[in-house]
């Protein structure tokens, strides 16, 4: 698959993401690239029911929500910033029911040698070795 050139003539939007104690301003169009929710979240019926058009996600907890970070720092190759990112999607204890969704959205948007690659076949061999769980999983990932 060949890589799409970003456009960055975008505004900029603030997301306050919780699980990473961090907001990030972010191009709307690099937001939104790979996110359906937050293509969703961009349209202008969710942004006129703010009174910002800032995206605060602090109230969600979950690994997933960190994927979207994690895929932003592929984009831009910061190494130190997915590093970060993908320390605390370690630290955090993935539901086997969310492990599909979170390995999707990163094979989906990161590169074939991507370190979170690697963490999601690590989860998946873990679970294998443990019982039949990994079968849960391997039915749920996109082919």
């Amino acid at each position: 698959m060949a890589a799409q050139a970003l456009d960055f003539s975008d505004d900029l939007v603030q997301l306050k993401v919780d699980a990473v104690r961090a907001t990030f301003n972010v191009n709307k169009k690099v937001l939104s690239a790979s996110s359906r929710f937050l293509q969703a979240a961009l349209k202008r019926e969710w942004a006129a029911s703010r009174s910002e058009p800032n995206i605060d996600l602090s109230d969600n907890k979950g690994v997933i929500m960190l994927v979207p970070p994690y895929i932003f720092g592929e984009k831009i190759m910061d190494i130190k910033y997915k590093d970060v990112v993908l320390q605390k999607i370690m630290g955090e204890r993935i539901p086997t029911r969310e492990i599909a969704a979170v390995a999707n959205q990163i094979y989906g948007g990161s590169t074939p040698s991507s370190p979170a690659r690697r963490l999601m076949a690590d989860m998946v061999a873990d679970l294998a070795q443990k019982g039949d769980e990994w079968n849960f999983v391997i039915e749920r990932l996109n082919k």
